[in-house]
């Protein structure tokens, strides 16, 4: 169910990527670091959670789930205003043009789809993790600072994105997610377990900024929403299957160790992957 959900949200979600590619093309400069701001603010809805959520549940999950639906509804009135004043639909194909050919994107998809397996092992089973550690008491903090951490991705990582070639920021971001995944397993000390949550936090929603970057630099203006559409379904499926493989790791001998290990592995596999993308077809595609 709860899979089944985070699914739906993202197939949602690539609409409101394809406006966000559209409305930075304003500030081509700019543009990944625009991008970053509209996926960073899922972190918002992070820290809400990690700070409203605790006190709620003493009343029942229930109240807290409702309590988290009306802030969503609260934050959705807030943008209203604004979307009205972004263009409603992607820009019509132009006359004499088929549709612009995904395979260039090859090596970026497949590394996508490790990261929507990888990312979500690692966010479904590390507050279990930490209880099995003994750190109850870590888990507020830690995803409260994994929250701030992806507000402030786009300021850190930005320029990488604007200057790298082929894919080699989704490469070094997917390289610190599997560190970050794989902290736990080797230092249980409250310092290590933060810092895993601050590794994830500034790179988990980095990754899906770039790839709206990649798909803007690759595709012509008319296919910017079929690719981030594509690249939503391909994680969608990864982030289906990502909770299920590491479930089924997780209830064998290894317990959860073997879980957040096979997160760490799948990540690794995305950031070697993603090397593979040609430099050549960004920098002979129009620039971001």
């Amino acid at each position: 169910m709860a899979a089944a959900g985070r699914t739906g949200w993202r197939l949602g979600l690539c609409q409101w990527g394809g406006l966000a590619a559209l409305a930075a093309r304003a500030y081509p400069e700019q543009s990944a670091r625009l991008l970053g701001v509209f996926y960073g603010g899922a972190g918002i809805g992070i820290v809400l959670s990690a700070l409203l959520v605790p006190p709620l549940l003493a009343s029942g999950w229930r109240g807290a789930w409702a309590a988290l639906g009306a802030t969503s509804l609260v934050c959705l009135a807030l943008t209203l205003r604004t979307l009205g004043r972004l263009p409603d639909r992607a820009p019509a194909l132009p006359e004499g043009e088929g549709h612009a050919s995904l395979r260039p994107l090859g090596f970026t998809l497949a590394a996508y789809a490790c990261f929507g397996v990888g990312y979500i092992a690692y966010m479904t089973f590390i507050v279990a993790f930490l209880r099995s550690l003994g750190a109850e008491g870590l888990i507020t903090p830690f995803w409260t600072l994994l929250g701030v951490c992806v507000i402030a991705n786009p300021f850190v990582w930005g320029p990488l994105m604007t200057r790298a070639t082929g894919a080699r920021a989704m490469a070094l971001l997917m390289l610190l997610l599997a560190v970050g995944a794989a902290l736990p397993l080797v230092a249980s000390h409250p310092a290590a377990l933060l810092l895993s949550g601050v590794l994830f936090g500034l790179s988990f929603l980095a990754v899906v900024t770039f790839t709206t970057v990649i798909t803007r630099r690759v595709l012509p203006e008319h296919a910017w929403s079929r690719g981030i559409a594509v690249f939503t379904s391909v994680f969608a499926l990864g982030q289906v299957a990502g909770p299920l493989l590491t479930g089924l790791a997780a209830d064998s001998a290894g317990g959860l160790r073997l879980g957040l290990g096979f997160s760490a592995a799948v990540l690794l596999v995305g950031a070697g992957l993603a090397l593979g993308q040609p430099a050549r077809s960004l920098t002979t595609s129009r620039a971001a």
